[in-house]
């Protein structure tokens, strides 16, 4: 995903801010003092601080894909890794959005999310439409094992310490 230095300097300036503050205190004018930006500048990029966790979600999304072709990732085990080293290594980032209550964007857009790194990595052929399709002929066994993966996540970032990728891919 192509992402302008100046729509970087707002998700940073976001994430130090969450780091200090909660998201719902948080107002464009702290997002464009902390990133040295003016409101207009802000504005320009996003039409809300909403919008900015939304970039932050797919900047993850593209990262775990970019970290399967890394690895070549394509047995069920082999994702697993992938996936869970993707999240230790981002995980100072993921247990600041749970706090924050702010991964609502990736769990209310899980679907579409997973389907786009799966076209990405080319684990599914064709365009989007073809692989939501393929989605929808599954829905309820690709709903039941999304939501069950996401709460393992979710239990498994809590933990301390936490399993490694390996342990979690077994």
């Amino acid at each position: 995903m192509e992402t302008s230095e100046t729509k970087q300097w707002i998700v940073e300036a976001l994430i130090r801010l969450l780091k200090r503050k909660n998201y719902f205190d948080i107002t464009i004018a702290n997002i464009t003092d902390e990133a040295l930006l003016g409101r207009r500048t802000f504005y320009r990029h996003f039409k809300s601080k909403d919008e900015v966790v939304e970039l932050i979600s797919l900047q993850l999304v593209d990262g775990f894909a970019g970290q399967l072709l890394a690895e070549e990732a394509k047995t069920f085990d082999e994702i697993m890794n992938s996936y869970f080293t993707f999240w230790e290594e981002n995980i100072e980032l993921f247990l600041l959005l749970k706090k924050a209550r702010l991964l609502y964007y990736i769990e209310e857009n899980i679907e579409a999310l997973i389907v786009k790194v799966a076209l990405k990595v080319g684990h599914v052929a064709g365009d989007t439409a073809d692989a939501m399709e393929i989605v929808e002929g599954h829905k309820y066994e690709f709903a039941y094992k999304l939501a069950g993966f996401w709460k393992l996540t979710l239990v498994w970032s809590e933990e301390v310490p936490r399993k490694s990728p390996e342990e979690m891919s077994r």
